[in-house]
């Protein structure tokens, strides 16, 4: 029907009965979904040509103040860098003796964070005095049934530790000490990933339920959304993810291999990628990671590359 067809149709009895429905679908069905707008492809990294490409990847972390980013190159037993032009740096195995490390952070003091999983345990690499340390969970309540899982850091440098046994979050200080566990009383499997937005809110997903979750500094619940299903904003396995300075919230399905966006009252806006193998494509990603810059890094697994992308 055109435009002038439209008008003439509202004009007649019959658009009474029209003019709701067209409300609906401008107004109450979000904008975003009829823009067409795709993420713009950045780059691709496989890792350094000199040594090795990348192996099973896990997570990453953006450096702001050395404007670098850090791969856990899990099945590698390594950590990479490379800078902000996506140029090969350096790695570090701590002298072979890293096992499968598959979360990373790094905090204020320069201190690299890790979650290394075939010891179990979180480790401290303090680079300056070239020491390795694990995280004490002496303090921490059931502490011998810990399994730790992903990481994530605050600007204040409260490290946040999903223990993936307990299905909980436990928080420790600048300092290293045990502070608290968040944790939902009913209806959690268990948690997969976290992250903290510039106002210090928590996001946490719970993949197996198809749900996320959404925590004040504190650790008092503050919302949830999401469900396992079909339809488009439906998920299916999602793994990771990041919240942006609009405080829009990106979740990375590992089974769809798409990115799925809401707002911050759970209402899906947009979808983007899909099954394959090309720029546009994920093949089993594992981890989600937007910078200051809003710069979009996906840990694309299986296909053992970072893809890089922009709004």
């Amino acid at each position: 029907m055109s435009g002038n067809n439209i008008i003439r149709f509202l004009k007649g009895g019959k658009g009474v009965a029209l003019i709701p429905l067209l409300c609906c679908i401008f107004f109450i069905i979000p904008i975003a979904l009829f823009s067409g707008e795709k993420l713009k492809h950045i780059a691709t990294v496989y890792g350094d040509k000199i040594s090795k490409p990348f192996n099973q990847p896990s997570s990453l972390f953006f450096d702001e103040s050395k404007q670098r980013f850090y791969i856990a190159d899990t099945r590698n037993n390594r950590l990479v860098s490379f800078d902000s032009a996506y140029s090969y740096i350096s790695e570090f195995s701590a002298g072979k003796s890293m096992k499968l490390p598959i979360s990373i952070v790094k905090d204020n003091k320069g201190r690299l964070i890790i979650t290394e999983g075939q010891k179990n345990q979180v480790t401290i690499i303090n680079i300056k005095k070239k020491s390795l340390n694990p995280l004490d969970l002496s303090k921490v309540p059931k502490n011998h049934s810990i399994i730790p899982g992903n990481l994530a850091i605050d600007k204040k440098d409260n490290l946040y530790v999903i223990d993936r046994a307990n299905k909980r979050i436990l928080v420790f200080n600048n300092k290293d000490k045990y502070i608290r566990e968040i944790t939902v009383k009913k209806g959690l499997a268990g948690f997969n990933d976290v992250k903290v937005d510039i106002h210090g809110n928590l996001y946490a997903i719970d993949a197996l339920k198809g749900r996320i979750y959404i925590f004040n500094q504190k650790g008092k619940s503050l919302a949830k959304f999401g469900k396992l299903g079909q339809s488009e904003g439906d998920f299916g396995f999602p793994i990771s993810l990041a919240v942006d300075k609009r405080g829009l919230i990106y979740v990375l399905d590992r089974h769809k291999n798409r990115i799925f966006v809401y707002n911050k009252e759970g209402d899906f806006l947009e979808g983007h990628l899909q099954l394959g193998w090309q720029k546009e494509g994920l093949y089993y990603p594992t981890y989600i990671f937007i910078n200051q810059s809003q710069l979009i890094f996906i840990v694309d697994r299986d296909n053992n590359r970072i893809q890089v992308y922009k709004r």
